[in-house]
């Protein structure tokens, strides 16, 4: 699928849920899509060895530094991944979103790091998704006019982070539960 039809995806719904202007600026991307191979549910993704990530903004220090105090043990930067514009439609492609992320990157990166929203943080809880939270996602240490975020920080963004392997299993433990009771 091509970049800029998820990039238009993105700031699409992002416009819509939010009233927020993103610039949708991964560049790589995971996409669930229809049948007609239009995205339902995506997500961008950077390597901390790419260079600096967008949620480091909202910290003093370089995410390794701030995860590796978090979880009691050095990690290297290396070894995290940055999820960010997520934007879906039904939960059920989210959902795949997360699993075939998780699958995706599993192999390459230990920690996933997001901003997360308040809804976000509930359904990984309910899931039994794994994650710490690290920081308040506050938009005023994004230097950026409030207005391009429409109410986005209204819904308490936080950053988190949150092994990728134990949300894998907690994914597949979700699945199989809604298995047995179908």
């Amino acid at each position: 699928m091509r970049q800029e039809i998820v990039r238009d995806y993105v700031r699409h719904q992002f416009a819509y849920h939010h009233r927020a202007h993103v610039a949708a600026d991964y560049d790589t991307w995971r996409v669930v899509a229809d049948a007609a191979d239009l995205p339902l549910a995506v997500i961008g993704y950077r390597g901390g060895e790419e260079g600096c990530l967008f949620l480091e903004s909202y910290f003093d220090e370089s995410i390794e530094q701030v995860l590796g105090r978090h979880i009691g043990k050095p990690i290297g930067r290396d070894r995290i991944v940055e999820l960010g514009c997520l934007a879906a439609a039904p939960s059920a492609a989210l959902l795949k979103l997360w699993t075939g992320s998780a699958e995706d990157l599993g192999d390459r990166y230990d920690y996933a790091v997001a901003t997360l929203t308040l809804p976000l943080r509930r359904m990984f809880g309910r899931i039994g998704i794994p994650i710490v939270e690290l920081t308040p996602a506050r938009i005023e240490r994004l230097g950026a006019e409030p207005a391009d975020w429409g109410h986005y920080y209204a819904l308490d963004p936080v950053v988190c982070a949150g092994p990728i392997g134990a949300g894998a299993e907690a994914l597949a433990r979700y699945f199989a539960k809604r298995a047995l009771a179908a």
